[in-house]
């Protein structure tokens, strides 16, 4: 049950907590810089995120100042709390799943001071202030996302916000309390189907803001030999994916008749799996494993991706 599990991994981490305390401010620090260097990209880690625990759909709300981010994917287990608690622990592997640092979450800490986690039944939190209460130290020297803590009293209207999801079969929900709205709308508004060509499993994206709302929907379909991604709510948009030792070409695609086209030059972009900001010289997507900076923004000129170009 994961009740248990949060509260066993909860106890060891005070205990780590309370016998280092100069590496736990040491990770405070790499946690704000990790926050700062992922600016503009916290869509898109609790995207990738989403999509390599195999949801389909994901819903973002807005209730009261906070944000909902909703998935229906695989609950919550004990090795996804441990590597959402520790940097770089992650199990994911480089090469099968989209995200593969175990950092990338951290970054949602640019949005709030306090997220509260619900899937299994089970609601913990991420929080500086109630860490700080708990081991008895600054609340600047303490990181948000390392020690999970189980929490019984939830706001009535989030605990109802949850339960409504739940219904509509959404497995977790992602809570950013009092969070930046301001910036995350902002984040929103970027929000295209180039997000969603490379990924494996994600059909429908429902974002319901105050200021904001979209829906992206998508089907996925085998067909010859490559695969056709087709965007079913915006007409005759639709990718045809061809893959080869792990590089996939995304070709744009003529449904009505039956041929590829070439892209408009703003589509032409590297990928790794998720969009970067960095061109292609030609009219067609390239998405691989590729390195990239910390941001996920650029790719990285090293020797891996000098064999992929």
């Amino acid at each position: 049950m994961l009740r248990k599990t949060v509260e066993r991994i909860s106890e060891n981490f005070i205990a780590e907590a309370v016998a280092s305390p100069n590496l736990l401010a040491d990770m405070a620090a790499m946690e704000k810089y990790m926050a700062e260097s992922y600016s503009g990209r916290i869509f898109v880690e609790l995207l990738q995120n989403a999509d390599d625990c195999k949801s389909t759909n994901i819903c973002v709300k807005e209730i009261d100042g906070n944000i909902l981010f909703a998935n229906n994917g695989r609950p919550f287990d004990e090795k996804d709390v441990i590597a959402i608690s520790r940097s770089g622990s992650s199990s994911k592997k480089r090469g099968e799943t989209i995200g593969y640092r175990g950092v990338g979450f951290k970054s949602t800490t640019y949005l709030t001071d306090e997220i509260i986690i619900y899937s299994d039944k089970t609601y913990f939190t991420f929080s500086k202030r109630i860490c700080s209460e708990r081991i008895s130290m600054p609340i600047n020297s303490i990181p948000m996302i390392r020690i999970p803590l189980l929490i019984e009293n939830i706001d009535t209207k989030i605990e109802h916000e949850v339960y409504q999801l739940e219904q509509n079969g959404y497995n977790t929900v992602f809570v950013f309390k009092n969070a930046k709205i301001k910036e995350f709308l902002e984040e929103i508004k970027q929000v295209d189907i180039g997000m969603f060509i490379f990924l494996n499993n994600i059909e429908q994206c429902n974002i319901a803001m105050a200021q904001y709302s979209t829906q992206i929907s998508l089907k996925r379909y085998c067909h010859g030999d490559g695969q056709i991604v087709e965007f079913t709510d915006i007409k005759n948009n639709a990718w045809y994916i061809v893959k080869h030792n792990g590089t996939a070409l995304g070709l744009k695609y003529d449904i009505e008749n039956k041929r590829i086209i070439a892209c408009d030059e703003s589509e032409q972009l590297y990928h790794s799996y998720l969009p970067s900001f960095d061109k292609m010289l030609f009219p067609f997507k390239v998405n691989a494993d590729f390195s990239t900076d910390p941001s996920r923004k650029h790719i990285s000129i090293d020797e891996k991706n000098r064999k992929r170009y």
